[in-house]
């Protein structure tokens, strides 16, 4: 009975996932993708698929953090930063001159 418990805790276990979530940063570009697999390369290289895009993603030079689930989720889904905007200063206004009374 012990041995079909253990079984049957270990299935749940397995069945239920324990999915590991990650955010991987390009060191070279700061660019961030987001995965729930990577492998590391003989290279030393990282593969992953990237969440966000669907694409297969090598980067040779990058950070590999795992984070939970919310965060995961939190970053994945967020709005893309807004982009900057270069601003051009205002002129500064013309000085009146005046004349002088004659």
């Amino acid at each position: 009975m012990k041995r079909w418990t253990l079984c049957v805790g270990t299935v749940l276990v397995v069945a239920c996932g324990s999915s590991n979530y990650y955010i991987v940063k390009d060191n070279s570009t700061g660019q961030s993708y987001y995965a729930t697999e990577i492998k590391k390369l003989d290279s030393g290289a990282v593969q992953l698929k990237d969440a966000k895009t669907q694409t297969d993603v090598t980067l040779q030079n990058s950070s590999v953090q795992q984070v939970s689930k919310d965060e995961y989720n939190a970053k994945l889904h967020a709005p893309a930063p807004a982009a900057a905007t270069q601003t051009t200063p205002a002129q500064a206004p013309a000085q009146a001159t005046t004349q002088p009374e004659k």
